[in-house]
């Protein structure tokens, strides 16, 4: 079963209240359970446990880093993901909620990169709903702001970090093992509400708040590499954004101490370079922040090239490589109908999904898109290619039975999903 299924599936079980205690389902929870490697056994254990806000990385508190160490747990939960869904599903039905939640709470970041936030926070509000006791950890709830964020829903996001912050990280019933996974918590919230204003082109105001988190970070008894680098991006980003009036102000207002970071720098464009510079060394080990700030500080990558930051316009994500399509844009149109050219061009062997880029005001017009997906039966292409499943999904979610009116333009042939790959 697709991962959007199995989600889908917990959430209506978990909407139904289904659940029961019975035998059987007991049983079927304590099968899912120990089929767990001992490694992800014990990470759900300490999330039950509330050992962190946050799941951390091995690397992520660590000045030494041992060879054991330059691995993200995205690729644990990735080699494991339908063992921990199947574990999910188990939990609701055996009406165990603190299991369930803590199953969340490990896949969050993962399933946020493949943008199936949505269907599992929902999941988690549901679990919260009946059972208001239990925990749910920070991570999940500033997760819940990056998604309004994402989706443009400033004011709700403002609204769950501003009481993070107000009330010191307070979050339910969770409980903190010491205060400086409370600084964290903080920490991250003026982060992302730096983000937020980032949006809003408040650059002197986003910029005031990154420091914060960054003062914050390193403050930690162990200073956290992973929130560090994230902050030094932003950062650096927001710097090359803002103008010379607003640095200035910024550089020499006595709160901010610029020079314990960044030195004594005078030049905007070079104190952007240097915090992504810096970035690049605190996220080393996680290759889309390495990427992202190796490009900010004007570094080559010898047969890699970027070609995002040179493109004008408003950058729009169409569609995903799933379900997502938005539907409010004309361009959308002509991407799945590329999708469909892809189709039949590949024999039916494989499509491109996945596409964002840039277009017109009136999203009509000249688009460029940039880094697509493709699902193949050829060749597997990476971790989100999912291969049969992705074109079957492709061709009935986002394509669907009948040909959209740029198909028709093109003449491509009619697709029927429900006959697709057979």
């Amino acid at each position: 079963m697709e991962v959007g299924d199995l989600l889908a599936e917990c959430a209506r079980t978990a909407a139904e209240r289904s659940a029961s205690r019975s035998e059987a389902h007991r049983l079927q929870f304590c099968s899912c359970r120990d089929s767990l490697s001992a490694e992800l056994g014990s990470l759900l254990q300490e999330a039950m446990d509330m050992k962190w806000p946050f799941v951390p990385e091995k690397w992520q508190f660590k000045q030494l880093i041992g060879p054991s160490d330059k691995t993200n747990l995205s690729n644990l939960i990735r080699e494991h993901l339908p063992k921990l869904l199947t574990l999910l599903k188990a939990s609701i039905m055996f009406d165990e909620a603190p299991t369930a939640l803590a199953v969340i709470f490990l896949v969050d970041r993962f399933l946020y990169w493949t943008d199936q936030s949505s269907q599992l926070l929902k999941i988690a509000r549901l679990l919260h709903k009946a059972h208001p006791d239990t925990p749910i950890a920070p991570q999940l709830v500033i997760r819940q702001s990056r998604v309004y964020l994402n989706s443009g829903k400033l004011q709700k996001a403002e609204f769950i970090l501003s009481s993070l912050i107000k009330n010191c990280g307070t979050t339910g019933c969770w409980s903190y093992h010491s205060d400086s996974d409370r600084a964290l918590v903080q920490a991250v919230s003026v982060q992302v509400r730096g983000t937020v204003l980032q949006k809003l082109g408040l650059w002197r105001e986003a910029a005031e708040l990154i420091w914060a988190s960054l003062v914050g970070f390193y403050a930690l008894p162990q200073p956290d590499r992973k929130g560090i680098g994230t902050s030094l991006g932003i950062l650096a980003n927001i710097l090359v954004s803002m103008n010379d009036e607003d640095f200035h102000s910024f550089r020499t207002n006595p709160d901010i101490r610029f020079e314990r970071i960044l030195g004594d720098e005078s030049q905007r464009l070079l104190s952007a370079a240097l915090a992504a510079k810096m970035a690049v060394i605190s996220s080393q080990y996680t290759s889309l922040y390495v990427l992202t700030n190796v490009i900010l500080n004007g570094k080559e990558i010898v047969g890699c090239i970027t070609v995002e930051p040179f493109i004008l316009g408003n950058f729009v994500k169409l569609t995903n490589n799933t379900r997502k399509k938005v539907e409010s844009l004309s361009a959308t149109k002509y991407g799945i109908a590329f999708g469909h050219f892809t189709y039949l061009l590949s024999k039916r062997q494989e499509v491109v999904v996945d596409l964002q880029g840039w277009v017109t005001a009136n999203g009509k017009g000249l688009t460029y898109l940039t880094d697509p997906q493709i699902h193949s039966t050829r060749t597997r292409r990476g971790p989100s290619d999912f291969a049969g499943s992705g074109i079957r999904c492709f061709l009935r979610e986002q394509h669907g039975p009948k040909c959209n009116e740029i198909c028709q333009r093109l003449k491509l042939p009619p697709l029927d999903p429900q006959t697709a790959l057979l």
